[in-house]
């Protein structure tokens, strides 16, 4: 019996340490849901998604109503190019600000850790506001390199960069995740009013995508396998972050108020669950040895 306590305790002991190191690293580390966008998607007027011969991708969004959260937001949107750079831009909001302001990377060698990557925008203009109109864009110049492009359609105001010379310059075929939602933050207070962020239009050359994606996470999906995950992988999206199909055809990210009936979703929940099942297990064998023994002595 002293030994299935020190057992039992080990394992408390173990999975405690184990919530304790998924909190801290939840600090670090970001969640994302997004949409994938595989070859041969359907497009407005009956063509087919033809990843290399893509030469512009375009969101119009409409920005949660979000502002000074507790940790940094985005709506990125993302490609891969043939040579295995990703390139990003995204409006972004870190903790205590209250506007928008547009972010971008390349990331050159997804294979390295930690993974390489360059700036290109930190935290530039437009300064847009919570809920505000925007579009997003990353393209080919005639001079064959890929540029970016942020509008806010509210103001006009906008945001045109280049992204460094020498990355390839047609798009990878495959499973690619185009636009997500990003955060490093898990506090159901940072969304709960949030509203909606609404993707209304995905154009890949001015043509609308009508279906074929689907939608991924930064947790882990064996179902799929897509070229990049955008967040940190195996980092689970809370669960009061939802995303479904508008009637208008339009895809939105919310808050759900039900997330509550979800909550064993939360790795921290998972570890409780199994220390009370080993427990009870334990308990039980611990019980029943008792009953032999004491059957054994009469």
């Amino acid at each position: 019996m002293v030994a299935s306590i020190a057992v039992l305790f080990l394992l408390l002991l173990n999975v405690t340490v184990y919530s304790q190191a998924q909190e801290e690293n939840y600090a670090t580390t970001s969640w994302a849901l997004g949409i994938v966008i595989p070859e041969d998607s359907s497009l407005t007027g009956g063509g087919k998604l033809k990843w290399e011969s893509v030469r512009n991708v375009t969101v119009f969004i409409d920005l949660p109503n979000m502002s000074q959260p507790d940790n940094i937001v985005y709506a990125v949107l993302s490609v891969m190019t043939n040579d295995s750079s990703v390139l990003q831009v995204a409006a972004g909001i870190f903790p205590n600000e209250s506007s928008w302001l547009v972010y971008a990377w390349i990331f050159t060698d997804l294979s390295s850790t930690p993974v390489k990557f360059e700036w290109i925008l930190n935290g530039s203009r437009p300064e847009m506001s919570p809920s505000a109109h925007v579009s997003i864009s990353i393209f080919l110049s005639s001079s064959g390199s890929w540029n970016l492009l942020v509008l806010d359609l509210d103001t006009g105001a906008s945001m045109q960069q280049t992204f460094p010379s020498g990355v390839a310059p047609s798009l990878k075929i495959g499973d690619q995740e185009v636009f997500a939602f990003e955060s490093y933050s898990r506090s159901a207070a940072t969304f709960e009013e949030m509203g909606n962020l609404t993707l209304s239009a995905l154009l890949f050359d001015g043509k609308n995508l009508s279906s074929g994606f689907y939608q991924y996470d930064s947790g882990w999906n064996p179902k799929h396998n897509p070229l990049f995950v955008i967040g940190t992988v195996g980092t689970i999206p809370p669960p009061f972050i939802s995303l479904q199909n508008e009637s208008n055809n339009s895809i939105a990210w919310s808050y759900s108020n039900s997330w509550v009936s979800n909550e064993l979703i939360y790795p921290g929940w998972v570890g409780t669950i199994v220390v009370v099942a080993l427990l009870s297990g334990s308990m039980i064998a611990v019980a029943v040895v008792i009953k032999i023994t004491r059957k054994l002595r009469r």
